[in-house]
């Protein structure tokens, strides 16, 4: 199924939800949790200058060496963007106005040609940020000007963590098993010493059933130390942090949309939940990339249906925005600041980062020069590097990074 493909990727026995109304066992502190309750279906119309205080394009620069297709995962530092493009197997450095620097070949380094680069993560070692790689049996290291630091045996060179969060030694490990019970999470300092376990579960809960994410779970809290985490078929955003877990804020959506409330704890359901989900279109079951901003919680909601996926919500007046709503201004040159409702990158992704304030996201030059046909009428008055662009680049160059700094109120 196309969407399927697209939309969702399916894991197995990676980082595992339980029961969504078992919110308040043991270790979980719910003293300061906000309510929210959506409807999908009834949200309001704004611009975008109405949430943005800022707009920035920034064209990532096309060469021979630096061309590539899609961004399949962006992640963002002080000075430079880090992509990884799947078509390609490969990884490219830019600077943050998009000037090229280097470029990480997965076909180059790997004796495996099939499995060149499937994934990177960024690594805190010696005091600054390491781009670490898996490909076939080696791990790579490599600083962010592309220049290799080292290679060793996965055997001997497994990843200590397998996320960081920022701005904290803090390293999370998935689905640990310690004195013979699963955890979710575990918590390490930076010498290794366990600081904290949640979420246990029972292994047998989840074998040889099917585990269905719309990508990855731990997102920046904004909190120094503190990262958000969101669980499988569970509606809650939970902050975790080395001290404690709190749940932050639980969703609240229309009967019509949720999961049955044993849709962990049936057996009827086991093995068995994709093809409910896929007979169930309305159903949202999850959700993911949640950010907060001031008093704006932006967050994507999963769905093989074709309803809105990602939103904005105001917890100071309760208002409810579709990102694929928002119109174009003169703020955004009369752009759209995502591709949703024409392209499908947004939608597979949505906002890839926040950081030191401003949401990142992208989309390709095909859906800018498409954009920038449907705005002509308009007349906008393009900057400096919109206007090189749209007068050098074409159709068929590298993506646009878009940086948003949400409006506080």
């Amino acid at each position: 199924m196309k969407l399927l493909n697209k939309y969702i990727y399916v894991f197995c026995m990676v980082h595992l939800g339980l029961n969504m109304v078992n919110a308040q066992q043991k270790g979980i502190d719910i003293s300061k949790k906000q309510s929210v309750r959506i409807d999908p279906k009834n949200t309001i119309g704004l611009n975008v200058s109405d949430v943005f205080d800022e707009i920035t394009f920034i064209p990532l620069e096309t060469t021979k060496e630096s061309f590539f297709g899609k961004i399949k995962r962006l992640e963002v530092t002080k000075d430079r963007f880090i992509i990884y493009d799947q078509d390609t197997r490969a990884i490219l450095i830019f600077d943050k106005m998009g000037k090229f620097i280097s470029k990480i070949n997965g076909a180059k380094i790997s004796d495996d040609k099939d499995n060149a680069i499937d994934e990177f993560r960024l690594v805190m070692e010696d005091m600054r940020t390491l781009i670490s790689l898996q490909s076939g049996k080696n791990l790579f290291t490599f600083d962010l000007n592309g220049k290799l630091v080292n290679k060793g045996h996965t055997k001997d060179n497994t990843p200590k963590y397998d996320y960081l969060i920022p701005d904290s030694s803090t390293g999370i490990k998935f689905n640990k098993k310690i004195d013979s019970t699963y955890f979710e999470l575990s918590l390490y300092d930076g010498g290794g010493k366990i600081l904290n376990k949640f979420f246990p579960f029972a292994i047998e809960q989840i074998l040889n059933d099917n585990m269905i994410n719309s990508g990855k779970s731990l997102f920046y809290s904004g909190r120094p130390g503190r990262a958000f985490y969101t669980r499988y078929y569970d509606y809650n955003i939970y902050e975790i942090g080395p001290d404690k877990a709190e749940l932050s804020f639980q969703i609240t959506l229309p009967a019509v949309n949720s999961l049955p409330r044993d849709f962990m704890s049936n057996p009827s359901y086991k093995g068995k939940k994709m093809e409910f989900l896929l007979k169930n279109t309305d159903l949202y079951f999850g959700i993911y990339n949640v950010f907060q901003s001031g008093n704006n919680l932006f967050f994507n909601l999963s769905t093989f249906g074709q309803g809105k996926r990602s939103f904005i919500y105001n917890l100071k007046n309760n208002a409810l925005v579709a990102v694929s709503d928002l119109a174009p201004d003169h703020t955004s040159y009369f752009l759209p600041v995502t591709d949703a409702g024409a392209f499908d990158e947004y939608n597979n992704v949505g906002f890839s980062q926040y950081v030191e304030g401003y949401l990142y996201t992208s989309y390709s030059s095909l859906a800018a020069f498409m954009f920038k046909q449907q705005s002509a009428n308009k007349k906008p008055q393009y900057n400096e590097i919109l206007t090189r662009y749209f007068k050098t680049q074409s159709k068929k160059s590298n993506p646009i990074i878009v940086v948003l700094k949400p409006k506080n109120g």
